[in-house]
């Protein structure tokens, strides 16, 4: 049985799921290693898993490719490697973590869902700071087992496995291919709506016991599962031999029970998010307890890189938002494992959990890759959106920093300064200096003045473009032969323009201060407009953040 306590271990994953799914390869650390994540390993993609991930190798189908993976899975403290290719041999050298085999019928997809479920109810466990009074759901099925001496597993409404007990390779290969494919084959959902079982067992408290249907070769009992007036699931037991009256009564009494285990089953992942949602709430506004909220989502132990996203618009529908929080969890929780998803005024923030074992500028290149397949992969019925990355931070005060990055890329993308849906803050610099100094000029109504005023006065009287010719002397540094081949035109023709702008504004086209000082006036003019568009801090208090949480 799994343990109880809020941090999860590898054995506990690998006795929870069962050799059923998951078999162990290689071990060499043993299984107590702590798992904390779990995370779809791109084959495009180098390994940027965190401490404690279990990695999900889909695209390694070689011995080359899985024992590669391992060993760079190993430098990252990833906890394990899963894969569904059978590897000959494994050099105890080369390998220095756990690498299971998962069944080849079973979809990644379901091994992820499985661990997930797991470990979440360890999270909130240690989110609220103290064990939670019952154990999870596959602890319970693995009790209730024990009652009857029978395999059991757990199903939803729709015939969807939430949990099972240990022992299931001593049931029928029935039960095998629905613990697999985690809900009953559709062949059998049609049998037993054929057979309007599903009437009868809703229809009842007592356990319906039924004879071997098809290819089954044990009877089921099952078992309705209640909370109150609602049937949550049901439970179904695969009988080698037939259970006692006693056992019957403790299996019925046993659901109720069992149905409750299933209602916080389904909680706890919306428990875990608005938790951790709140608490990282609580770090960006600067709220009170903000440094017991950091702690408690891992910093400084835990590096995190803050990202965001938002519509192109700087306003956008409520619904379209909290459809942005949902998708960028469910997204980012898949291939980048452990994440905070919360939304913010009209923004969408996700702390992503990063490992600091590789180069910084490596890691932040994957997490923009990962954002820009995000944004890209949008249907294109939904309204576009942007992305931001922010630093990297292992404190209250990085957090900061790093949402005050994304809203400076998010404001530069929303005004056109750069390309591409997604930058990080060192992309953006430029433009973001040019939109603060924007927003101060617009806040002391300052006038353009000197060369930049005239040159552009010139410009609107005579259709001329002195002001093109400045900027591109600044862009190539004064070479006249390049700004004469960008321009296409002769280089004597630019010299004359060049002493043409002199002329009229009095500037000198070779001093590097005036020139430069002449193009922060022109950009920061054009850029008036965009100025009156007030950046998050600007003319705000720390309090204006319109701050919801939404659960994704």
């Amino acid at each position: 049985m799994a343990s109880a306590s809020a941090t999860a271990s590898l054995r506990d994953v690998v006795e929870t799921l069962g050799t059923t799914v998951l078999q162990v390869t290689h071990a060499p650390q043993g299984l107590d290693t702590e798992v904390s994540g779990v995370a779809i390993q791109d084959p495009t993609e180098g390994v940027a898993g965190v401490d404690g991930d279990i990695l999900l190798g889909v695209g390694a189908t070689s011995d080359e490719q899985v024992l590669a993976l391992l060993d760079a899975a190993g430098r990252q403290g990833a906890a394990a490697v899963v894969v569904k290719h059978t590897v000959a041999s494994v050099p105890v050298a080369s390998a220095s973590i756990a690498l299971l085999r998962l069944e080849r019928s079973a979809s990644w997809t379901q091994v992820m869902s499985l661990i997930r479920s797991f470990l979440a109810s360890h999270e909130v466990d240690r989110l609220m700071g103290e064990p939670a009074a019952e154990e999870d759901l596959f602890a319970t099925a693995n009790a209730v087992a024990g009652l009857i001496d029978a395999p059991v597993v757990i199903e939803d409404r729709a015939a969807r496995v939430l949990a099972y007990s240990s022992g299931q390779e001593h049931a029928d290969e029935v039960r095998k291919a629905t613990i697999l494919a985690r809900r009953d084959p559709a062949e059998y959902i049609r049998m037993h709506r054929e057979r309007n079982v599903f009437e009868e067992l809703y229809a009842s408290d007592e356990p319906l016991v039924l004879e071997p249907m098809g290819e089954e070769r044990m009877p089921r009992v099952a078992v309705a599962l209640r909370a109150g007036d609602e049937i949550v699931g049901s439970m179904w037991a695969a009988t080698p031999r037939p259970l006692s009256e006693v056992q019957l009564r403790a299996y019925a009494q046993a659901a109720g029970t069992v149905a409750l285990h299933v209602l916080r089953a389904r909680a706890v992942e919306d428990v875990t998010s608005r938790m951790r949602a709140d608490l990282l709430g609580q770090v960006l506004t600067r709220g009170t307890g903000s440094r017991e909220a950091a702690g408690r989502l891992g910093l400084p132990q835990q590096a995190y890189r803050l990202v965001a996203v938002g519509h192109s618009a700087e306003t956008a529908p409520s619904a379209e938002i909290d459809d942005l929080v949902a998708t960028l969890r469910l997204y980012l929780s898949a291939v980048r494992g452990r994440c905070v998803v919360r939304r913010m005024g009209e923004g969408v923030y996700a702390a992503v959990a990063v490992s600091g074992r590789v180069d910084g500028a490596d890691e932040q290149a994957a997490l923009q890759r990962t954002l820009t397949d995000f944004v890209r992969g949008r249907p294109a019925s939904r309204p576009a959106v942007y992305g931001a990355v922010g630093r990297e931070a292992r404190s209250v005060t990085g957090l900061q920093a790093s949402r005050s990055d994304c809203d400076q890329v998010m404001r530069v993308l929303r005004a056109g300064l750069a390309e591409g849906p997604v930058a990080a803050r060192e992309d953006v610099q430029m433009a973001a200096l040019l939109l603060r100094m924007s927003d101060t000029q617009a806040l002391g109504e300052d006038q353009l003045s000197g060369p930049a005023a005239l040159l552009l006065e010139y410009d609107r009287k005579h259709g001329t473009d002195l002001v093109g010719t400045v900027e591109t002397q600044f862009a190539v540094l004064g070479d006249v032969a390049s700004a004469a081949a960008r321009l296409q035109v002769h280089p004597n023709t630019f010299r004359y323009r060049l002493r043409r702008v002199t002329a009229i504004s009095g500037l000198d086209p070779f001093d590097a201060e005036a020139l430069m000082t002449a193009v922060l006036e022109l950009r920061l003019q054009r850029l008036g407009r965009i100025g009156q568009q007030r950046s998050p801090d600007v003319g705000r208090g720390r309090g204006g953040d319109r701050d919801r949480p939404v659960l994704g």
